[in-house]
């Protein structure tokens, strides 16, 4: 009897005991926190100094508007490749980046001194034209799409883009009093297409490095010569504004960069 008393009695310490783990139910389960989203490295304002070669090309017609000596167009179309060119300049532009999206949108403008010419010459069978254009400035304004993979963007681009050109030119005929007879230059502004791609690289928190290529497609600019002649028809004008070209201008653009990229 005594030991069942003792039994009972351990029995209902134990109970006692255990109440208030009871009460408060099971331990609660460890909290899991997931890691944040990666922040967006490729967002914010950057500045870009870039430096390539350029190649193209220049075509179209010529035009003339002699008054004393009205008539068609005085020879074909011509054509002169842009050969030996050069580009510097710089770009500054935006980029959008969500956190944890690996896509990147961005807005960037662009503007470059350019160094690209030609030469060529057409003829009418009395009269030759030596036309000598030149790029000299280019800009363009370009929306970009990429993927951020960490460091490393590659990225698409497409936009506006327009060119200021100029032509010498030079006009020798046969058994004329003076050669050149007439020389002129023409300067035009070229409102076109421009795209391509690249891939950049972060180096550290700030620093960017670029490497791209574009290609455009620019509309017609009228080229108008206007210099001195030697043509005793005109004389005593020394004047030529009578000649002029309407030329297409097409060019590749290959350039690499280095800048800087604020947050």
């Amino acid at each position: 009897m005594a030991m069942h008393t003792r039994l009972i009695s351990l029995s209902l310490l134990l109970l006692l005991s255990a109440a208030p783990a009871l009460a408060d139910g099971p331990p609660p389960a460890s909290t899991v926190y997931a890691p944040p989203p990666p922040a967006p490295i490729w967002a914010g304002v950057y500045f870009i100094g870039l430096g390539g070669g350029v190649t193209g090309s220049i075509h179209g017609p010529l035009s003339h508007d002699d008054p004393l000596n009205p008539g068609p167009p005085p020879a074909p179309n011509f054509s002169a490749d842009l050969k030996g060119g050069h580009a510097g300049g710089f770009a500054l532009g935006y980029n959008w980046q969500a956190p944890g999206s690996m896509l990147v949108y961005g807005l960037e403008a662009n503007m470059n001194w350019v160094g690209a010419s030609g030469a060529t010459a057409v003829s009418d069978g009395t009269n030759t034209w030596y036309l000598e254009p030149t790029i000299y400035s280019l800009g363009t304004l370009t929306g970009r799409v990429g993927i951020g993979m960490g460091p490393v963007l590659l990225y698409g681009s497409g936009g506006v883009a327009w060119a200021l050109a100029r032509t010498q030119n030079y006009v020798y005929c046969t058994g004329c009093v003076a050669a050149p007879l007439s020389e002129g230059v023409g300067k035009a502004s070229h409102l076109g297409l421009i795209g391509g791609g690249g891939v950049e690289f972060m180096l550290g928190q700030y620093v960017v490095i670029r490497g791209e290529y574009l290609a455009a497609s620019l509309g017609t600019g009228k080229h108008q010569f206007t210099g001195t002649t030697a043509d005793p028809m005109h004389a005593p004008s020394t004047t030529y504004d009578w000649d002029g070209a309407k030329p297409d201008l097409s060019f590749q653009l290959w350039r690499v960069g280095v800048g800087l990229k604020f947050n």
